[in-house]
């Protein structure tokens, strides 16, 4: 007849054994996948110290206490020159105003800029000021070759909107006014006034090979 705390000490150590075994299996196996599950990224390539070209330096100098600012005429763009064609997986944007934007790149094959990427921050989440900007922007999960990109404002949370009687031409109306005031009728515009766009740097990196 067996001996039961013989048996279950012996029960205890195989466990034990199992455990261990389990263990170095699961950390043998974690080792062997992290190099693949691991994205090692680029050179920041628009960095002006890695050979990036823009009309506005402040965007690609490595520096978040400096901004570039665009024109406050339309079109207002934001532009960063690579040294050369590159294959684009990442891109950062440390945001000073923008508001509403767009994410374009240069297709050298149809010589035309395309859209990627669209953003609209909300302003109307309960508790957040009009004013306040999301810092940074984060984007990912693309693939694209090009040697330049631009960012296309279209609004940012410095512009100004203010009313007309009568909108001249090229004027962006946002809104038609038309009511009784003391029993007379009144119609005026709403019409957008734009400010410069700003953006702190912007970021742009393709992925390594593995080994």
């Amino acid at each position: 007849m067996k001996n039961p705390t013989l048996y279950q000490m012996q029960r205890l150590v195989l466990n034990i054994a199992l455990l261990f075994i389990y263990s170095v299996i699961l950390f043998t196996s974690s080792c062997m996948w992290t190099p693949i599950l691991t994205t090692t990224w680029s050179e920041n390539y628009a960095l002006d110290a890695n050979g990036g070209k823009s009309e506005t330096p402040a965007i690609n100098d490595g520096k978040l206490d400096t901004v570039a600012f665009s024109s406050a005429e339309r079109p207002r763009h934001l532009i960063v020159q690579l040294t050369e064609l590159k294959k684009i997986r990442r891109i950062v944007i440390h945001n000073y105003n923008l508001l509403y934007f767009e994410l374009q790149y240069w297709d050298n094959s149809k010589m035309e800029w395309k859209t990627f990427q669209t953003v609209l921050q909300r302003r109307d989440v309960k508790g957040v000021d009009s004013k306040t900007i999301q810092p940074e922007y984060e984007f990912g999960r693309f693939s694209f070759m090009t040697d330049k990109m631009r960012i296309n404002v279209i609004r940012t949370v410095d512009d100004d909107v203010v009313s007309k009687d009568k909108p001249a031409q090229g004027d962006i109306v946002v809104d038609r006014i038309r009511k009784f005031v003391l029993g007379r009728f009144v119609e005026y515009y709403r019409v957008l006034v734009e400010k410069p766009a700003g953006v702190r740097e912007i970021e742009v990196y393709g992925v390594l090979p593995t080994n």
